[in-house]
């Protein structure tokens, strides 16, 4: 019996009196205590509370949980309160008796309140009145609530699940008795047996139980029941034996059906019945080979090949040996054996059963000490490292559909362990590498920090001979030419990287990334980019030359150059003086020339980086290395083809204007103005073009209107043509417009000055079309009206990269 006080109540002397009564009389397991309107049945049980969430069990936590009776609505509750809200009255006095003497008994839990609605309670659930619960391997109850909702409870002892058990099965007899089905005198089921197995039999035998089991729940139980009484399916597999030998199709074809019908039935004690037993499971097997509509496949063989399991380690308890090779027949039971005939409801009674075998193998692991001490002699002593790494593999692959707690105590025993020495040794060896890489990227995806932590704690600081974690991870990424491992690297890569996030969603530990951050900034971070350095520099081709690169070393700049883009986005601070004090975008730039699109796009999409970076330095860049006028002429080759290309270069583009990136704005009009003209005139989609072309437009001759009206008009040289040559020079002092010193776009129309009555403020576009439609009709050279005036407002868009006269 179990019961609690309600810690925000403040009970009056008579009820602290009868709480001291309760505590000095010793308390039986079978008693009953009322709280207020709850009468509480049996002792507090403790348990752990699953709920099923996107196929996988969810872990709400681990308390005490009772059956609880409310007098007052008339129904009976399941109530489990949190462990550390529970209070001991003493020892039971009827199960210290069944104890040895040497022992205490058990502590009594108070685990029920008065008010059930308070934090304290991890579930308070009615008993539903349909049959919607399951026992499943002794000590878990599985069940549906009124919502749809698929929850378990795992009890910690066998005695605790038989007692909440029984209370649901008796309080379902009560709903059904309160309806007027008085369980004594209604009509009893009807004898469920099935004929002594016989070859003649089986046909019979299959269509009988294929007829039974469409019955209501209560004859599959029966059906059950019986079934593993008769211990049935063992008394099949001498039939099978006989009749494989003797080739019956139509016995074996019976043996199908009968297989099927009881997998069917969707019970998980006749699924534990044929995973214990290795005889009968390989009898199972071969009878379910004999599909009837399908060719005879090859369960058994696969089955018995011995070299697919292997004991690396011992384990002190033998429950867990059995238990894990009870998982691999469920796996293969649940992804191969059943495919043909598997509904959701069988994947979820599967899926929950090799839920709780897993969680029971890796918790084992988690805390038994010796299995990692096994686990070092093997790989350093008897060298049997590929043996190891799978084993961790398996072992990480498991921890993928355990809670996220459980995940990460994994994680930091791996860690402890010495795991990631193990996995940095055998990623350099060609028959663990891939292996040891999926351990890295499951480590890496739920717990980052312990994997920073790691490469800092063992990064010497004179570079030993042996490469520490950091090191053997740059080497084999710059190296491999496996475009699988190659991406699964760079992923590890962008993970470690990440200041957001520390895997699975959660939140970096500050103090570690910012440890790992400077310590990766201060040098090494050099080593994971050194290959981009290797591209020849920008200044070296000329427009139209192509770069051509090996497959390898395509894959690798494309994954660098990913890299970079993260670097740059998600710790732009840091990663600001080791970015400007390298020559990384004139060899990145450098990427344009390649024939293969990706690796135009790869550098693309670092020059966008750079451009939506606002940074002054940044933007000297591109300048520097003269980059954007690639851009251009990369843009005006696709331009035709209106591709992917041409849509990145216009969003460099795009992304400069929307910045207002006003020193390389003025950059691209002052030395690619021509060009840029051209590709307002053939690019399709050119509406990105034409809207830079006008903030160019404004950035420059804002500076001019205002300087003439505050500056007295300036005097007319001799010659009269003293503001024409002041004009020109200043075009004589920007700088060489390409990098090969050669113009290989000729001027569209020649620059030249018109008065303030020409000049319409809201139509430059409109008059830059009409220039552009008879440029044809002027000749090469124009003499400068006379008349012209030199207001800077009358300057052409179209005309800023012509011929001076």
């Amino acid at each position: 019996m179990c019961g609690h006080r309600e810690a925000a109540m403040s009970p009056t002397d008579h009820e602290k009196q009868g709480t001291a009564d309760e505590a000095a009389v010793p308390l039986s397991l079978s008693s009953t205590t009322s709280r207020g309107v709850y009468h509480q049945c049996g002792s507090g049980r403790r348990v752990k509370l699953y709920v099923l969430e996107h196929q996988a069990w969810a872990d709400r936590g681990t308390g005490y949980c009772a059956s609880v009776y409310d007098q007052d609505r008339g129904e009976a509750l399941l109530v489990v309160r949190k462990e550390e809200s529970c209070e001991s009255l003493g020892e039971v006095a009827d199960a210290a008796a069944t104890t040895d003497s040497s022992s205490s008994g058990p502590e009594y839990m108070v685990v029920v309140s008065e008010s059930l609605e308070t934090d304290d309670y991890l579930l308070h659930a009615p008993v539903i009145k349909e049959d919607v619960y399951q026992r499943q391997h002794d000590t878990l109850m599985v069940w549906t609530d009124l919502e749809g909702q698929d929850m378990a409870l795992s009890f910690q002892e066998l005695e605790g699940c038989h007692e909440i058990w029984g209370f649901v099965t008796e309080v379902q007899q009560h709903f059904a008795m309160s309806r007027g089905l008085d369980f004594e005198k209604q009509e009893p089921l009807p004898p469920f047996d099935l004929p002594e197995p016989t070859l003649s039999a089986l046909p019979s035998i299959r269509d009988k139980l294929h007829e039974s089991s469409l019955h209501s729940s209560a004859m599959r139980e029966n059906i059950v029941e019986w079934l593993l009484r008769e211990d049935y399916v063992r008394k099949l597999v001498p039939l099978f034996e006989q009749a494989e030998a003797l080739q019956d199709m139509l016995s074996l074809h019976a043996l199908y059906g009968i297989m099927q019908t009881l997998f069917t039935i969707n019970d998980n004690l006749i699924t534990e019945y044929v995973l214990q037993d290795h005889d009968v499971y390989l009898a199972v097997a071969g009878m379910l080979e004999y599909r009837p509509d399908a060719p005879k496949e090859a369960h058994r063989a696969y089955l018995r090949d011995e070299s697919r399991f292997h004991q690396i380690i011992e384990f002190d308890d033998p429950s867990i040996v059995s238990k894990i090779k009870e998982t691999f027949r469920l796996i293969y039971l649940k992804d191969v054996m059943l495919v043909s005939f598997m509904d959701e409801a069988m994947l979820a009674m599967l899926n929950s059963l090799l839920f709780f075998y897993q969680n029971d193998i890796v918790h084992y692991c988690i805390h038994s000490d010796r299995v990692w001490e096994q686990i070092r002699r093997v790989f350093y002593q008897d060298c049997r490292t590929r043996d190891v790494i799978l084993f961790l593999q398996q072992l990480c692959h498991m921890s993928r559909q355990l809670q996220l707690t459980s995940r990460v105590s994994l994680i930091r025993s791996l860690v402890e362990g010495g795991v990631l020495d193990m996995v940095s040794y055998a990623l350099t060896q060609p028959d663990t590498c891939h292996a040891a890489t999926d351990i890295l990227m499951i480590m890496i995806e739920f717990d980052a920090s312990c994997v920073r932590t790691h490469i800092l704690n063992t990064c010497p600081s004179d570079m030993d001979a042996r490469s520490p974690l950091f090191h053997t991870l740059v080497r084999v990424f710059h190296e491999t030419h496996d475009t699988g491992l190659c991406g699964q690297m760079n992923e590890a890569w962008r993970l470690l990287l990440d200041a957001n996030i520390d895997g699975m969603g959660m939140l970096a530990h500050q103090d570690d990334l910012d440890a790992y951050l400077a310590w990766m900034y201060e040098g090494p971070i050099e080593d994971l980019f050194a290959p981009l350095y290797q591209v020849p520099q920008l200044s070296t081709l000329a427009w139209d030359e192509p770069l051509s690169l090996s497959p390898h070393d395509q894959m690798l700049y494309l994954h660098l150059c990913d890299l970079w883009c993260c670097v740059m986005t998600h710790h732009p601070q840091r990663s600001r003086h080791y970015v400007l004090a390298s020559d990384a975008c004139s060899h990145i730039g450098s990427l344009l020339h390649v024939r293969d699109k990706h690796m135009r796009l790869a550098a693309l999409r670092v020059l966008r980086a750079y451009a939506a970076s606002q940074d002054l330095d940044l933007y000297q860049h591109l300048i520097d290395t003269q980059v954007l006028g690639h851009v251009l002429a990369l843009l005006q080759r696709e331009a035709p083809r209106d591709n992917l290309v041409s849509s990145a270069c216009q969003s460099v583009l795009e992304q400069l204007r929307k910045d207002q990136a006003h020193p390389v704005l003025q950059h691209l009009m002052q030395t690619h103005a021509s060009m840029l003209y051209q590709l307002r005139m053939n690019v399709t989609s050119h509406a990105c073009i034409t809207a830079l072309i006008v903030q160019c437009e404004r950035q420059r001759h804002a500076p001019d209107t205002t300087a003439s009206t505050t500056s007295p008009p300036p005097t007319v040289s001799s010659d009269g043509d003293h503001h024409d040559n002041a004009y020109f020079a200043d075009e004589e002092e920007a700088p060489a417009p390409y990098v090969s010193g050669t113009e290989p776009f000729p001027a569209l129309v020649r620059r030249r000055k018109l008065s303030d009555d020409d000049v319409d403020d809201d139509d430059v576009l409109e008059r830059v079309a009409k220039r552009k439609s008879i440029s044809h009709e002027l000749p090469a050279r124009m003499e400068r009206p006379a008349e012209a005036s030199h207001s800077p407002r009358a300057v052409m868009a179209d005309e800023l990269g012509g011929e001076r006269t």
